[in-house]
């Protein structure tokens, strides 16, 4: 389980396998091709990456509401574009969803993604700072 501030508000995400069941569900997709279209992408949305902090968000507590109420549940007060939580799913999805195990092609090349999305992340929040 991690948890994350997103926004102000204390989020508490676990991935599993139940996961891949209710991100179909809510959202018509698959996890894994999501996640890695999201990190292949040129322009990375925040949505997205809502999405997934969301799934992961119900999978530790499936009392979570559902995702369009758990959006209007973030006090808009906090709420700052400049404040990208990206970064803080990102965090949860490495932790959770790709877990150490043995090394194949595929989980180094998974690697290689979030460490460039990672490195892509922490520039452009250098230049929302700025």
């Amino acid at each position: 389980m991690k948890r994350g501030i997103i926004w102000g508000r204390e989020i508490c995400m676990q991935g599993g396998p139940l996961s891949y069941l209710i991100y179909k569900r809510e959202f018509g997709s698959d996890l894994a091709c999501d996640l890695l279209d999201a990190y292949r992408a040129e322009k990375v949305t925040v949505e997205t990456f809502l999405r997934f902090a969301w799934t992961m968000a119900r999978t530790y507590d499936v009392s979570v509401s559902d995702y369009e109420t758990w959006l209007t549940e973030f006090d808009l007060n906090e709420f700052s574009v400049a404040e990208s939580p990206v970064g803080v799913i990102d965090s949860a999805i490495n932790a959770e969803l790709f877990r150490s195990g043995p090394s194949t092609k595929i989980s180094r090349f998974f690697r290689r993604i979030r460490n460039a999305l990672s490195r892509w992340l922490g520039t452009i929040s250098e230049h929302l700072r700025a």
